[in-house]
């Protein structure tokens, strides 16, 4: 018995395949544009970074900071423990990354 097909089946299971491959492809594309702007946008923003901490901390001959000066630190409206008027401010950085 012979079968007779004139290949519709998979002329169509093509036709999607080349769709499904097309539209894949456009939104990887769209998504590497994108995040190739961030990228150029992160590295414009890098360039102009002059860190603060840097520029108030004399160094001493040794090039460690002076442990007899006292620093002002802007802490904005991060939260605190006891009073606004404290003689003495510790700060502490942690990044949970």
């Amino acid at each position: 018995m012979e079968q007779n097909s004139s290949g519709g089946a998979l002329i169509g299971s093509a036709f999607i395949l080349g769709i499904a491959i097309a539209g894949s492809s456009f939104l990887l594309s769209s998504s590497l544009d994108r995040a190739s702007e961030q990228f150029g946008t992160a590295v414009a923003s890098i360039k102009d970074f002059k860190p603060a901490a840097a520029a108030a901390a004399p160094a001493r001959k040794d090039g460690r900071p002076d442990p007899n000066k006292v620093y002002q630190v802007a802490v904005g409206k991060s939260p605190f423990v006891g009073p606004k008027d404290a003689k003495i401010t510790i700060v502490e950085f942690s990044d949970f990354q």
